[in-house]
């Protein structure tokens, strides 16, 4: 999911398995920035499926488009979590920076 959110890139969703239905519909109903194919293991896709789905997400215009533009703003956030500028950093860089930094001042009060 991190990885095509952070190069903008919608998620046609196909969950097989507990947590990927939570993560499908989390992406899909909360955040708008996907389609389900199908929803749980006993599921088939059909050919006419698959295709209205992919037809839905290339159509720029419609839905589609609409999936893309979210998708775009997730992927900011991304990048602005995990971005370094100079003195300013994302907050995923800082988070790591303050961790490592804890760690090392705990094993020098060791030494």
């Amino acid at each position: 999911m991190v990885e095509s959110l952070s190069r903008e890139v919608p998620i046609i969703n196909w969950p097989l398995a507990v947590k990927q239905a939570f993560n499908s519909k989390l992406l899909a109903e909360e955040m708008g920035v996907s389609v389900e194919l199908t929803r749980n293991v006993k599921s088939n896709a059909v050919a006419e499926e698959v295709r209205r789905v992919i037809e839905l997400m290339v159509d720029e215009s419609g839905e589609g488009g609409e999936i893309r533009r979210r998708a775009g703003e997730i992927m900011e956030k991304i990048s602005g979590a995990v971005g370094e500028d100079g003195e300013a950093k994302g907050s995923s860089v800082k988070a790591l920076d303050d961790f490592v930094s804890k760690l090392l001042s705990q094993r020098e009060g060791r030494g």
